[in-house]
């Protein structure tokens, strides 16, 4: 019960203190958003530190799924302590190596629970592909400017994003298909989880290079959707057995 306890503790947390740093960061980041950004960061981990301890199952996917958690908490602090070039770099490398965390998560658990399994399946490239190309298409369209040597680092992190993405569905649909113990909750833990993750990152690049900086309900939907599907993939780890 301990566990529990702190786990819906470190939620209640997360469901105060976002809508209050949402509200303190605008219209300029400051020293108290960013220790109001950080509390909100540290829920998420020790939501995912109290799944592990729930469960019991100190596997290589929750080992893996933590070192996620910890890497965003990194990237929180790292794009929102210092508006310079070195620190968004920084911050985008410890996103770019949690969403790499991720990915190892799944393929592990995927190759653990069905063995015989290729690290990507024909089907799991072609989503890559369409989706990544469906974003080409729409910096394009929108005529998203990335600068200079930028545009290469945002393509390779946007590649990372699409295959956390599809390997979390991947992922969850096989779990739920073979029936697995607490399958349901899976499914929607990490398909929501991965999928608000996505939909928040991409936000976010419509705000930093679509032009969109100054518009206030963008920004609402990029950090709501980001900590609610921290919160749906630390969470997860209660009820994945792998």
């Amino acid at each position: 019960m301990l566990f529990y306890g702190i786990f819906f503790a470190a939620a209640i947390v997360e469901i105060v203190f976002v809508p209050w740093f949402i509200k303190v960061m605008w219209p300029a980041r400051s020293r108290k958003s960013l220790i109001l950004k950080m509390i909100c960061a540290t829920a998420f981990v020790v939501m995912g530190v109290a799944a592990v301890l729930i469960s019991g199952d100190w596997s290589r996917f929750a080992v893996l799924m933590l070192c996620g958690l910890v890497m965003s908490w990194f990237g929180d602090y790292f794009l929102h302590a210092k508006n310079c070039v070195a620190f968004f770099a920084a911050g985008l490398l410890c996103f770019m190596g949690g969403h790499i965390f991720y990915i190892c998560a799944y393929s592990s658990a995927i190759r653990k629970l069905f063995p015989g399994s290729a690290f990507f399946d024909k089907y799991e490239l072609v989503a890559i592909a369409v989706i990544f190309s469906i974003g080409v298409a729409y910096a394009i369209i929108k005529k998203m400017t990335f600068g200079g040597v930028l545009w290469a680092a945002v393509g390779v992190y946007a590649i990372v994003l699409t295959t956390m993405l599809v390997k979390a569905w991947t992922f969850a649909l096989r779990y739920f298909s073979a029936s697995l113990e607490n399958a349901p909750a899976v499914l929607v833990m990490l398909c929501l989880g991965s999928l608000l993750f996505f939909m928040s990152d991409c936000t976010l690049a419509i705000i930093l290079f679509g032009g969109k900086r100054g518009h206030y309900p963008i920004k609402i939907f990029n950090l709501v959707t980001y900590f609610l599907g921290q919160m749906f993939l630390a969470a997860s780890m209660i009820f994945v057995a792998a």
